[in-house]
């Protein structure tokens, strides 16, 4: 389905001159308006997000699968694409990170691991990849959700081997090609707001001055090329990097923006700027800090060096791009101290990571039937953002902010930007001894669980079904499975972790229970699945 001749989409700013910082609305200021579509602007300035001059407050969480072989959305082999949108609506999110691999934009993909049947998703059946991900984001426009699609990775389930927002294969001008080739698919799209201009660059510099390495710079020049070639309509958002410049207590990978308070991201649009960091606790990677004495209490002054500090050193929002965990013990307890910490700041915009529940090392906002939610952490993200901006689209079409109906009210954009201090403060400073770099698992993706069990021994992870797989082998450098749907033996994908790999039917059919295993090219040995 194309979406070009839905609306014409162009932002319209209506300047005030006289709109001074202080006057900026609060979120308990919050009014009702509806505006055309293309009146809408969704600004970064002040330190906080706006939509017509008005608090933008993002709540918002990460639907995974588009970046893996399955290439679309997770979950679908259980529950239909509305239902997953319903819920979301009905919890009050309002906005979708849909991460995504370069191959599926840049060629035909077909998706895998739909259930087609009757009452599911049948309207998908006979779709690319391409046209599923557009039912999906109409729907979620009809539902008042909006979208920011994430670059995650290059290739299916290989996030884990893109340090860099480039490689050999895939150089900087094949990236920008696939980002206006996504964007100008969603340009007259009201909903589709935002790139994540690539996820997790941890093996990149920040403020270097080499343009090879500094994501800094390789950032500005996605953004802009972006803003140039599509529509300077789409917010930036811009993750940290891993260990340049070190941090001087341990970032996981996507976190560290301490670089940015001496060199931020320089874009033409500075309005349209937002820096992501990703936040993750004891149970994605055991850092140091969360065994100190003091631990939640230490937590903030690390969050503060890490990226709080970017509104007042930038004069731009920051998001919290990925933060989750089991929310049980010193989980629990790490969350509970986010929580407390982004609201003391005023800044609780974020993508919570994820509704799906076969996210390893996290969990999802969903437990592992698919359908029954996870009523701790929705409790916890209630209390987070208690009062999140509302969108609704009227019967003139018009796009309403928190349950208007009447008629499009001009859009008053934010006074000028925020411009950073003249003399930033000094960039973090390691310690004389730092700790090696930290190694978050999968975060981003479905992690496995550690095993110590003997190799050619399979271990189904969390959420898989007959529709979908992922199982780890210990000792594994190859695997292919016959799954009994008359497929015959398929290779298996590697998958974001060394040991574990996934699988899809590619013939429509689902997997039976009993599965043959050929690994390292030894004798088949048949295991029974858990479904």
């Amino acid at each position: 389905m194309s979406f070009r001749n839905v609306f014409v989409l162009s932002v319209v700013f209506v300047a005030i001159a006289c709109l001074a910082a202080s006057s900026f609305p609060t979120a308990a200021g919050q009014s009702s308006s509806c505006y055309a579509p293309t009146a809408l602007n969704f600004t970064s300035e002040a330190g906080k997000l706006w939509v017509n001059g008005q608090r933008f407050k993002l709540k918002g969480v990460s639907w995974f699968g588009f970046e893996t072989a399955a290439c679309t959305v997770h979950g679908l082999w259980a529950n239909s694409y509305t239902f997953f949108l319903d819920f979301l609506a009905a919890q009050g999110f309002n906005t979708i990170r849909l991460p995504f691999h370069l191959e599926l934009v840049l060629n035909d993909k077909s998706p895998n691991g739909i259930n087609y049947g009757a009452g599911s998703n049948a309207d998908l059946q006979g779709l690319n990849s391409l046209q599923v991900m557009d039912k999906i984001v109409q729907a979620a426009a009809a539902r008042g959700l909006l979208i920011m699609f994430d670059l995650h990775s290059f290739a299916p389930d290989q996030f884990m081997a893109d340090g860099m927002w480039y490689n050999a294969a895939n150089p900087e001008s094949k990236v920008i090609s696939g980002w206006t080739k996504l964007l100008q698919r969603y340009k007259n799209q009201w909903n589709v707001i935002a790139a994540d201009l690539k996820n997790e660059p941890h093996t990149s510099t920040w403020g270097t001055g080499n343009s090879a390495t500094d994501w800094n710079l390789g950032a500005a020049r996605l953004a802009n090329a972006i803003a140039s070639g599509v529509s300077d309509r789409f917010l930036m958002f811009v993750e940290g990097v891993a260990n340049s410049p070190p941090c001087r207590e341990n970032c996981f990978w996507g976190e560290n923006l301490t670089g940015a308070r001496t060199n931020p991201v320089v874009i033409a649009n500075p309005a349209k700027l937002v820096y992501s960091p990703h936040v993750y606790g004891p149970n994605v990677f055991g850092q140091s800090y969360f065994s100190a004495g003091n631990f939640p209490a230490n937590m903030p002054a690390i969050w503060e060096d890490h990226w709080g500090f970017i509104p007042a050193a930038t004069g731009r929002a920051f998001v919290i791009g990925e933060w989750g965990g089991p929310f049980s013990g010193k989980d629990q307890v790490w969350m509970d101290a986010l929580v407390a910490y982004l609201k003391s700041k005023d800044s609780t915009d974020q993508f919570f990571w994820c509704l799906n529940p076969n996210s390893g090392d996290t969990g999802g906002l969903l437990q592992n039937d698919w359908a029954s939610p996870e009523t701790g952490k929705l409790a916890l993200l209630a209390n987070l953002v208690s009062a999140p901006t509302k969108f609704s689209v009227n019967a003139q079409g018009q796009v309403c902010l928190n349950g208007a109906t009447g008629p499009a009210q001009p859009s008053a954009s934010p006074a000028a930007p925020s411009q950073p201090s003249a003399s930033p403060a000094a960039p973090a400073q390691p310690s004389a001894s730092p700790a090696a770099p930290a190694q978050p698992s999968a975060s981003a993706s479905p992690a496995a669980q550690t095993t110590h069990a003997p190799v050619g021994s399979v271990t189904f992870q969390s959420g898989s079904s007959a529709w979908w797989m992922a199982v780890s082998i210990p000792g594994s450098t190859s695997a292919k499975v016959d799954c009994g749907n008359g497929q015959g033996l398929a290779d298996m994908t590697p998958g974001w972790a060394t040991g574990l790999w996934t699988f899809s039917p590619a013939n429509g059919t689902p997997c039976k229970s009993t599965l043959q295993f050929v690994i390292n090219g030894a004798a088949a040995q048949s295991v029974t699945a858990p479904w």
